[in-house]
């Protein structure tokens, strides 16, 4: 389990497409991303109208599409170095961590991200890590979280800030990205 209360990494120049940005977390992303410096980002929605003028003009690209084409989503990913997706159910995805009560309720309304998870996993040449929060809450700042593998670390709530921050530290930090490849992540905010 780690704990992480403030960015004190060493950036890199990185192109990042974030899909999903138009949502809780997706936004909390982007607003985050546009502060880093060599942080390229693209956004894939459905909506451009939906981002904020103030974001949109320092993002680098912004992509129409939907992710039900596979066509869109193949273009999308062209010349990208990371992905950070935030698409799925709009307030609760830690239902596939092991041992979490009522998981098998919430499966079911959460098939599509079960066969995300079922896809990645047979995935050899990509690296992946997926953010499992419990129920997710805005935030107006980042906090204390904390994440561990294959559990929920704390609290039954997750805030849209952490999320994105801990998702956005995990593209930048080699080290951090290690330490949770090819494993679904609790995350919980203090």
């Amino acid at each position: 389990m780690i704990k992480i209360s403030s960015w004190n990494l060493k950036w890199r120049d990185m192109k990042l497409i974030v899909f999903g940005g138009t949502g809780q977390t997706g936004s909390a992303v982007l607003k985050q991303g546009i502060k880093i410096e060599g942080l390229e980002i693209t956004v894939f929605v459905r909506n451009p109208s939906k981002i904020p003028n103030d974001v949109k003009e320092k993002l680098t690209n912004v992509i129409t599409g939907t992710v039900l084409n596979t066509a869109d989503v193949t273009n999308a990913l062209v010349g990208q170095e990371a992905v950070i997706s935030c698409l799925g159910t709009p307030a609760f995805g830690a239902a596939y961590i092991p041992g979490i009560a009522f998981g098998f309720i919430l499966r079911r309304l959460s098939s599509d991200q079960g066969r995300v998870i079922q896809n990645l996993s047979k995935a050899k040449d990509v690296d992946w890590t997926v953010a499992m929060p419990p129920f997710i809450k805005q935030a107006a700042q980042v906090g204390n979280y904390q994440v561990a593998i294959d559990k929920l670390p704390g609290a039954w709530k997750a805030t849209t800030q952490d999320i994105a921050h801990w998702m956005l530290t995990c593209i930048q930090d080699d080290e951090e990205m290690r330490k949770h490849i090819h494993k679904l992540v609790g995350i919980s905010s203090s």
